[in-house]
């Protein structure tokens, strides 16, 4: 099969996933090939000679929200695209995490704002939290998110106050598991969790820090099963690859995101991830066949 791996005209960093991927396809006889969504063609037409699509780094959806959603709700009339648009939409706004917690799932504690709003307010609990994390509520990788100190709560409310003029907001206590031990980001393909690696925060304009792999503990094992699963009661869709990233809070884990758009998966760290990947887009391609 040729497999289009979609991404954009211009990546704002390296995707070092799509080496590896392109690679596991090749080698069970496939072919993959990396297709820009933002380049102004029909999807029916930039997709034409593919048999499915793959949604991998279209790491500028955010800023064109709309037009992003259009495309893939029109990519998916072409081909099957993975992950499907009903979770992309789900998962393109961060309320996303309200609505996992009522459904039982421990997140870091958030506040989200609607555009508009003109003051911080109770979106900081100030009794409870000191150094605060201010970022779109629509948002890919660190853009937008800043950090802002508890004796700089001037700045924090003047950031606040600039980006609710033209967006929906999030706001968020930082909490020392981020740095120490780190945040994890445990990778789940088609049923399974495959492996993790751990992260050190960042926020706008700065590089993702991996700081390496470790073996998956039964804890975070579980904890990302019941997110993924949780995702699919509320969508009313499976996913076929997800990102659980989750920190440490007061002794117990917390999701801090779930990625199921175009998370890096970070291939590399995982053995035999990225041939997983591929046998799910076999198997989900065969699926949508038989329907």
């Amino acid at each position: 099969m040729r497999v289009a791996l979609v991404s954009c005209s211009e990546l704002p960093e390296p995707d070092f996933d799509e080496q590896p991927l392109v690679e596991a396809f090749a080698a069970r006889g496939h072919e993959a090939a990396v297709v820009p969504w933002d380049e102004d063609t029909a999807p029916a037409k930039a997709l034409a000679d593919f048999d499915a699509a793959v949604l991998r780094s279209p790491w500028n959806y955010h800023e064109r929200l709309g037009e992003f959603a259009a495309w893939c709700d029109a990519a998916a009339e072409a081909v099957p695209l993975l992950n499907t648009p009903a979770v992309i939409h789900w998962n393109a706004h961060k309320r996303y995490l309200l609505e996992l917690e009522r459904a039982g799932i421990s997140i870091v504690p958030t506040a989200v704002v609607e555009r508009g709003a003109h003051e911080l307010g109770n979106a900081h609990a100030a009794d409870g939290w000191s150094a605060l994390v201010i970022k779109p509520a629509v948002g890919a990788g660190s853009a937008g998110a800043r950090l802002f100190a508890a004796n700089k709560r001037d700045s924090a409310s003047a950031y606040f106050t600039e980006l609710c003029g033209r967006a929906d907001a999030l706001v968020q206590p930082v909490i020392p598991g981020f740095a120490d031990p780190g945040e994890r980001s445990i990778v789940w393909i088609d049923g399974e969790v495959t492996h993790a690696v751990t992260k050190r925060p960042r926020f706008d304009g700065q590089d993702e820090s991996v700081i390496g792999g470790a073996a998956v503990t039964d804890d975070e094992r579980e904890f990302a099963e019941r997110c993924v699963e949780a995702a699919t009661t509320i969508v009313g869709t499976t996913p076929l690859y997800a990102r659980v990233d989750v920190v440490m809070h007061e002794g117990a884990l917390v999701l801090s995101e779930l990625e199921l758009i175009e998370p890096s998966l970070f291939f590399e760290h995982g053995l035999g991830s990225a041939a997983r990947f591929v046998t799910a887009t076999e198997r989900a391609l065969v699926e949508a066949s038989a329907d």
